[in-house]
């Protein structure tokens, strides 16, 4: 009878692989289908490198130590497909984003907190944006946050923007004290006397219709918080551009997913939506964290909270990409540095299982894996080239290696399917684009990782500013 169940499973799963060539969805199906091959690979893979570590006694040190590390980044990599291809690989579940479709009546009322830091750039551009929102005004309230030591230029901006539009909804709220994020959020909170309590940034374009979807998701689900998607446009711009877009399409379309239904999410900084009450109940955000976001995320798991995770191409709260090396180190070493303040803070703790605790840690120490990555795989390569291993260790030692080419063949894929989405135009040099430059990506964050590691030691904890571009709407096309 068990071989018979077996059976019938197997001709299912046959069934569904076949009946994923007739679908609609092209892209996704491919995704999908990739995304079990590799995984079968990955495990074959694993099983072989397991099995010579175990039988394989050397001498040479060096030789164990890439064994082992290969394994640890088999078992890695396996998560990581895992995370990237989640939603793809359950497409009837988690692309059901109608959820906000047909409109509920407006029936919650509207915070948006917007910090700005020497903004005076895009502020004005945004505040407009925001202002524009297709939801009734005495249910929604606009707070532009700016420290006093910011540059006057942008005070000045914000007062003439919120004169101009002359909606006493919109006002500018000037604080004194260290210059921060998390402050001036607090500061917003305390104001606030709407039911939801959201956040852009000063350089977002955000679509009319977000708040109506996002009071239709917490009506129809009872949300406790709703994690609406933000994605990078301009993968064009510079060679590493194209992998941060991609990064943000993973994590709000897909990975993010993963973490919610596991009920521990590491909050992203804007377009997320709290009910005020949870904040004032866990005291706002903490000040003294370079990533209030993901902390606050992080807090709020531990109570139990339902949060809803929400992407829908049309709605996307959409920004660009860091225009230099240098601004774009500076922000991944914020955020590295921050993960690493959460875990050493220990709030983690307090999650209720086991489970919850494995997969937040696996966000939180990914930037002492980043770190060790920088070293590791320029040792990896030469090792596997330069130093004589018989052939299926040898074979073993390019586990790492073939975890990059795996990733580059789902962004190939991943990136059509963005681009697509997005109504662009696709190029076909992206594919060698993609190869060519996957190893230098993961060393630009393994150098952001170390950054990151210095300066926790050191105690240095002041915020670098991310640049902005100076335009945050005409370089991005409007899908309407």
């Amino acid at each position: 009878m068990r071989i018979y169940n077996v059976k019938e499973k197997m001709i299912t799963i046959f069934r569904k692989i076949f009946l994923l060539s007739r679908k609609k969805e092209k892209v996704n199906n491919t995704i999908r289908a990739v995304y079990h091959i590799f995984l079968l690979i990955l495990l074959l893979g694993g099983i072989l490198g397991l099995g010579l570590w175990v039988s394989y006694f050397t001498s040479n040190i060096l030789a164990k130590l890439i064994i082992i590390i290969s394994v640890m980044l088999f078992f890695q990599g396996i998560f990581a497909i895992v995370l990237l291809l989640y939603t793809w690989n359950n497409p009837l579940k988690h692309f059901e984003e109608k959820k906000h479709f047909p409109y509920e009546n407006p029936f919650y009322s509207f915070t948006a907190l917007v910090p700005a830091h020497f903004e005076e750039e895009v502020i004005a551009k945004t505040i407009e944006s925001i202002n524009a929102i297709d939801y009734p005004n005495f249910k929604k309230q606009i707070f532009i946050l700016v420290n006093e030591k910011d540059n006057e230029k942008t005070i000045a901006i914000t007062k003439k923007t919120i004169a101009k539009i002359g909606q006493k909804n919109i006002k500018l709220l000037v604080f004194s004290g260290p210059a921060g994020k998390s402050e001036g959020l607090n500061i917003g909170l305390s104001k606030s006397d709407k039911d939801i309590v959201t956040i852009f940034d000063a350089e977002d374009r955000v679509h009319p219709d977000i708040f109506k979807a996002i009071n239709t998701i917490f009506v129809r689900e009872g949300a406790d918080i709703v994690q609406s998607g933000v994605q990078l446009m301009n993968y064009e711009k510079d060679w590493y551009s194209l992998f941060n877009v991609l990064e943000y399409y993973f994590w709000f379309k897909s990975s993010l997913h993963f973490f919610a239904k596991s009920n521990v999410v590491p909050l992203g900084g804007n377009t997320v939506f709290f009910r005020r009450h949870l904040l004032e109940e866990i005291g706002g955000w903490d000040e003294n964290s370079l990533t209030e976001d993901a902390d606050i995320g992080i807090r709020l798991s531990a109570l139990g909270v339902n949060t809803s995770i929400f992407y829908d191409e049309r709605l996307s709260t959409r920004e660009q990409t860091p225009p230099t090396l240098t601004s774009f180190i500076k922000q991944r070493t914020r955020w590295n540095q921050g993960f690493m303040q959460i875990f050493f803070k220990g709030d983690w703790l307090r999650l209720g299982t086991f489970k919850q605790k494995v997969f937040i840690l696996y966000v939180l120490l990914w930037p002492f894996v980043q770190a060790m990555l920088f070293f590791f795989i320029p040792i990896f390569i030469g090792a596997s080239f330069f130093i004589k291993l018989p052939i299926a260790l040898s074979m073993v030692s390019f586990i790492p290696l073939y975890i990059l080419i795996i990733f580059s063949v789902i962004s190939n894929l991943v990136i059509y399917d963005f681009i697509k989405k997005y109504n662009k135009k696709y190029s076909i040099w992206l594919i060698p684009k993609i190869f060519l430059m996957i190893i230098p990506f993961q060393m630009l964050l393994g150098i952001s990782a170390l950054r990151a590691m210095y300066r926790q030691i050191f105690q240095k904890v002041n915020w670098e500013k991310t640049e902005h571009l100076k335009v945050n709407d005409n370089s991005i096309e409007s899908d309407e």
